[in-house]
C-alpha cells in the first residue's frame, strides 16, 4: 500500500483499510510506503515493512520500492483509501488462479450497500486495465518489468493493462468479489499531475485519447495471446 495521508479524514480512512486487510487476510506481508505523509499511522507496528519517505515520490516509484522487498508469489497493489470484506482474498485467488495473470475487483462507492453485501454478482472476463485494487503474479513483472517510473500518481493501471496484452499475458476484473472505495487519498492528484500522467500515456503508445487505451489492449492480447 502506497499513502499519502494529508488530514485527520483520510487518516481514518487509511487506518480502517489497513485494519481490515490485515483482519480478513492471511499468509501475507504488508508492505506500507508513507510518501511523506504528515501524518503517521497508529497501527504501523502492525504491518511488516513500513517505509517512511522524505518527500512524496509518486505512486510508481513508492510501489516499485515496496516490490523489491516483497517475496510473495502474488503481489496485491491497492490504495489506502478502500475497505475490504471477509473471505475476499479466498475468492480472489481461486479466480486469479484459473487462467489469468492479474485480477482486479470491481469497486462499490455506496459504503452502505457494500457494508450489507448487496452486490453485483459474475466475473467479467479480460482483458481488462486493472484499477485501484490489483493481484498481480510476481511472474508478470519478471517478464514485463516494473511499473513505468515516468508516470507520477495516475494511469498505471492503463500502462500495465497495455504492456501485460503486448506479452501476450491475461488481465480479468471481477464483480464476485467486491471492495469499497472513496477516491479521497491521493489529494496530489488534484494538482495538474492526472492530466500530466495521462497526456504521457497518450504520447507513449500514440492514442488519440486516453481511454483508447483499451482498445489497443485488447488488439494488443487478441494478437500476442499465450
Amino acid at each position: 500500500m502506497v499513502s499519502l495521508i494529508s488530514n485527520e479524514k483520510r487518516l481514518k480512512l487509511a487506518e480502517r483499510a489497513v485494519k481490515h486487510l490485515i483482519e480478513y487476510s492471511h499468509d501475507f506481508e504488508f508492505i506500507y510506503v508513507d510518501n511523506a505523509s504528515p501524518f503517521r499511522l497508529h497501527c504501523e507496528k502492525d504491518v511488516d515493512i513500513y517505509i517512511k519517505n522524505q518527500k512524496n515520490i509518486g505512486i510508481m516509484k513508492a510501489f516499485n520500492q515496496a516490490f523489491k522487498l516483497s517475496s510473495g508469489e502474488v503481489i496485491l497493489f491497492v490504495d489506502n483509501d478502500i475497505d475490504i470484506g471477509k473471505g475476499w482474498q479466498e475468492k480472489a485467488l481461486a479466480i486469479l488462479d484459473q487462467k489469468y495473470d492479474a485480477l482486479s475487483l470491481t469497486e462499490c462507492r455506496d459504503f452502505e450497500k457494500f457494508s450489507k453485501g448487496i452486490l453485483k454478482e459474475g466475473p467479467t472476463l479480460c482483458p481488462r486495465y486493472l484499477d485501484c485494487f490489483w493481484l498481480i503474479k510476481r511472474t508478470v513483472f519478471e517478464k514485463i518489468g516494473l511499473l513505468d517510473e515516468n508516470l507520477f500518481c495516475y494511469g498505471e493501471g492503463m500502462d500495465f493493462f497495455i504492456r501485460m496484452c503486448q506479452a501476450g499475458l491475461s488481465s480479468a476484473v471481477t464483480s464476485d468479489v467486491q471492495h469499497w472505495h472513496l477516491h479521497q487519498c491521493m489529494p496530489y492528484i488534484r494538482q495538474g499531475l492526472k492530466e500530466q500522467d495521462k497526456n504521457y500515456i497518450r504520447k507513449k503508445w500514440k492514442l488519440n485519447k486516453f481511454s483508447d487505451g483499451i482498445t489497443l489492449g485488447i488488439s494488443l492480447f487478441k494478437k500476442n495471446k499465450i
